[in-house]
């Protein structure tokens, strides 16, 4: 009976871990990146100072370039040893689409009494070669970028700081480049430990 109850807990405690997400981010010298990483940031043709980061998660590490180009904040993640996983691009409120913003803002006043908006980033993946390709139409409408470069998928990540049953709680959400929700992650953090640029 006590290794039920003892599994039951697990199996609960594994679903909520599961949606949760924890980051530490600290700065890292270029010496420590990988190779694969650093070639590929020379080949994106950045003019402004790469800042780099360790980012530890609950499961994973991986590193983070941090730049501005032609005006818009960029961070492009890799894994541990240089494999790009995503490139994001930070966007105001007002550069998503009407459709797109009408979605989220549908899913998230069902979900909560108050929220607000954080960080809206376009978050694009593929193989390395389609999106360098692809950093020449960095400006496009996201919406059009699909038959700008073909083999480049993207979508959205939104931080929203929201009040629910009288508490408040830090969400990042995924969304498609339609504007349904892949998935809903409680932000689990310290304020030092993650660093804005």
């Amino acid at each position: 009976m006590k290794k039920l109850i003892f599994y039951c807990f697990l199996c609960i405690s594994l679903g909520t871990y599961a949606q949760q997400k924890y980051e530490r981010e600290y700065r890292i010298p270029a010496s420590e990146v990988p190779q694969k990483a650093l070639d590929f940031i020379d080949s994106f043709d950045v003019t402004k100072k790469v800042k780099w980061y360790q980012e530890q998660g609950l499961n994973e590490t991986s590193v983070e370039a941090k730049f501005k180009l032609l005006g818009s904040k960029y961070s492009i993640e890799f894994s541990d040893d240089g494999k790009l996983q995503d490139i994001e691009r930070k966007i105001p409120l007002k550069e998503l689409p009407e459709s797109i913003k009408q979605a989220i803002a549908l899913d998230l006043k069902e979900r909560y009494d108050a929220y607000a908006i954080e960080k809206i980033q376009v978050q694009y993946t593929g193989e390395p070669e389609f999106l360098l390709m692809w950093r020449g139409f960095h400006n496009f409408p996201e919406y059009s970028m699909a038959t700008a470069v073909a083999g480049i998928e993207y979508g959205y990540e939104i931080i929203i700081r929201a009040r629910t049953k009288n508490k408040v709680q830090l969400f990042e959400f995924q969304f498609d480049k339609k504007g349904q929700k892949i998935t809903q992650k409680e932000i689990i953090t310290r304020d030092t430990d993650i660093l804005k640029f």
